[in-house]
């Protein structure tokens, strides 16, 4: 998002799926980046069974959470590098570029889709977030998916994919 922006002209359309924009971050933002910075927390978040408490924390339908989701979660972060990378992830969310991203976001003037999950626990303040995009962004068009949370790709994988394609192809 930093990069859309700073370099505007080199971005034609703009998709935004759950995600942070702002720098207010909520409490449980700041308590996560508090937890990547610390090794016992790092550890347990980055491990299999914190990947697994994410993703069950993250679903509004549990039953989307198959063994199979599971698995393929944990696959890319079996690596100590790999898990560490998540973490700095995590970490790397710094207050300034989200400044600046608030800053410059009304100037943007390409389409922008803009979808969230309504049951989002992971980021419970969404909904407002986006309706303030929506103010800056008078543009975008805002569609909330009343039955997922935060992770939209595993809950309503088809009906993502046919907005994104929409959405790419106008």
């Amino acid at each position: 998002m930093h990069w859309t922006v700073t370099r505007p002209e080199r971005v034609t359309k703009l998709a935004l799926l759950n995600t942070l924009v702002y720098p207010e971050f909520s409490e449980a933002v700041m308590q996560f980046i508090k937890a990547c910075s610390t090794p016992e927390t790092r550890d347990f978040l980055t491990g299999p069974e914190g990947l697994e408490a994410a993703m069950r924390l993250g679903l509004a339908d549990e039953t989307k959470l198959t063994d199979e989701v599971i698995a393929a979660v944990r696959a890319p972060f079996e690596s100590q590098e790999a898990r560490r990378s998540l973490a700095d992830a995590g970490i790397g969310l710094e207050l300034e570029g989200f400044a600046e991203i608030a800053r410059l976001l009304p100037s943007l003037r390409m389409p922008v889709e803009i979808v969230y999950g309504e049951q989002d626990r992971i980021l419970p303040e969404v909904a407002g977030t986006m309706a303030r995009v929506k103010k800056e962004l008078p543009q975008a068009r805002v569609t909330a998916l009343s039955d997922c949370g935060h992770f939209l790709q595993e809950e309503a994988p088809q009906e993502i994919g046919e907005l994104l394609a929409r959405f790419f192809a106008e």
